[in-house]
């Protein structure tokens, strides 16, 4: 059957089923949807056989499920038509939770921690506003989609016994892969609430050490959230103009913890009121904590991309495109592309000074050989490999296109 969610034109396909239909219920929590006739190609699609649930995504072969674990690429595909739907509002991935009348805004990439603490500080009573995707409304509210908080299995080692225990005593759905938790009440925000941002916070779990919360630099934080970023639109560039808007009008924190109830009970101490001054000061070894922020995915993030790299080789002839712009944002700089190309991509310095060459036609020797005579102690083989990478992202992007030759 074809069903429409509450707030969305794009459908998606489901089999009449009830075990599916009770983990999509008690998954999209407060997301109602209706059965229809709607003849558009649908936004997601799930079909059951005698062999099980399967998963269909567009140019991939079928992918076998449990019921829970079809619910979870529903809602997912779900995010990703409200994101098509409404290009021009910032959504992210990433949790919320709410202090008091303001949210607490968690960007993060996949198994940074971010759905454990959001678990345990639901366990302390704090709602929960949504802990992988939060939309932004046209007011830069945070805006609850009432799907529940989901937890990856097995819980990792530092999920403290209250954790556990409030886990077993709320669960939802689950197969062997994801935990859903049932929040009681007002936990989790009831689908279209809208809340202020009080502040961004990033997670760096550590190995070892005592909680700690200090000031985030301005431009790690906008780097993680371009990273972080969920885009489906035509320019990126007003996007970023926004993301940078929210790091100037936010205060930026990193928690740095190694136990989860140390890190939760420090949050709860931090935000417990929002009229008083926090005291944060700014964060030590910036390098190695961008590290660890935005490991294990490579620096560049670049939305919408190529997957493939046809034609591409490294005697190509490339030079940048022109639809696409360099934006420079507290000492750092980000690509933003139009049209078939939008999406936003971070360029370090050496890489900033390669596309700053990219004006005019060149290729990875070219540059690599400019690299060398510039940094004369730094291994040639290291150089090429980091040029050619850098190509092969821009490239894939569509953000270097091939360069015409005169004839």
């Amino acid at each position: 059957m074809r069903l429409r969610f509450d707030g969305l034109n794009a459908t998606v396909d489901v089999p009449d089923r009830a075990d599916f239909i009770d983990a999509l219920r008690a998954t999209a929590v407060d997301w109602p949807f209706t059965v229809t006739e709607d003849a558009a190609e649908p936004a997601g699609r799930i079909s059951f056989s005698d062999n099980g649930y399967f998963i269909h995504l567009f140019g991939e072969d079928p992918i076998p499920a449990t019921p829970v674990g079809a619910a979870c690429s529903l809602v997912v595909s779900l995010a990703e038509a409200l994101v098509i739907e409404n290009p021009q509002r910032l959504c992210f991935h990433g949790g919320a939770v709410r202090f008091g009348d303001r949210l607490v805004v968690m960007p993060a990439r996949a198994r940074a921690g971010k759905s454990t603490m959001i678990a345990r500080l639901a366990a302390a009573g704090h709602t929960v506003f949504g802990d992988d995707i939060l939309p932004l409304d046209e007011k830069g509210n945070g805006v609850a989609l009432g799907v529940a908080p989901r937890l990856r299995l097995p819980l990792p080692a530092c999920a403290s016994a209250q954790l556990r225990d409030f886990v077993a005593a709320h669960a939802g759905p689950a197969d062997h892969r994801y935990h859903y938790l049932a929040l009681p009440g007002e936990q989790l925000a009831p689908r279209g609430t809208a809340a202020p941002l009080g502040a961004i916070l990033l997670l760096d779990r550590r190995s070892a050490g005592p909680a700690t919360i200090h000031g985030a630099p301005g431009h790690v934080a906008l780097k993680l959230l371009a990273r972080q970023s969920v885009m489906r639109t035509d320019d990126t560039r007003a996007l970023l103009a926004q993301m940078h808007g929210m790091i100037q009008g936010l205060p930026l924190y990193v928690l740095g913890y190694s136990d989860l109830e140390d890190g939760a009970q420090l949050l709860q101490r931090t935000f417990a009121s929002w009229d008083v001054p926090i005291n944060a000061p700014p964060v030590q070894e910036e390098a190695a904590l961008m590290g660890r922020l935005l490991a294990p995915d490579h620096d560049g993030d670049a939305s919408g991309g190529r997957d493939e790299l046809a034609g591409y080789r490294p005697d190509l002839r490339v030079v940048a495109n022109p639809v696409v712009s360099l934006h420079k944002s507290r000492g750092e700089a980000f690509l933003a592309g139009t049209g078939e190309t939008a999406g936003i991509y971070h360029l370090n310095p050496v890489g900033t000074a390669i596309w700053n060459l990219l004006g005019e036609p060149t290729d990875e020797v070219e540059v690599s050989d400019l690299l060398a005579s510039a940094f004369p102690d730094v291994d040639r083989e290291v150089i090429s490999n980091d040029v050619a990478a850098l190509f092969r992202d821009l490239y894939r992007s569509g953000f270097l296109i091939e360069a015409v030759v005169a004839g």
